[in-house]
């Protein structure tokens, strides 16, 4: 694939062209749009994955220093007045779920 202006040249190994070449034509679009749509893609759900983490590790979700103890009495506190209705059971509910 040629570099147009403007943009800088790049390797791709042979499978990997060749996969999204014939995802192009199967589309009947530019290789270069399918490319830059993939990398555009990865970059916006590895944005995503790190403001995930970043906002886990602020509320304290994946300290890494708690112990197991405090852990436990963590998810208790945040468990509180999460019951099933009168009569359900945890079968019942996973049996609706997949209906």
């Amino acid at each position: 694939m040629k570099p147009t202006s403007g943009h800088s040249p790049v390797t791709l190994p042979p499978a990997l062209l060749a996969e999204r070449q014939a995802e192009a034509a199967e589309e009947q679009r530019p290789a270069l749009d399918v490319l830059q749509d993939a990398v555009h893609g990865y970059v916006r759900d590895a944005r995503a994955r790190r403001e995930i983490q970043q906002a886990s590790l602020s509320d304290g979700a994946l300290s890494p220093k708690r112990t197991p103890g405090e852990a436990a009495a963590r998810m208790r506190e945040r468990r509180k007045g999460t019951v099933l209705p009168a009569g359900m059971t945890i079968r019942d509910l996973i049996d609706h779920e997949r209906a």
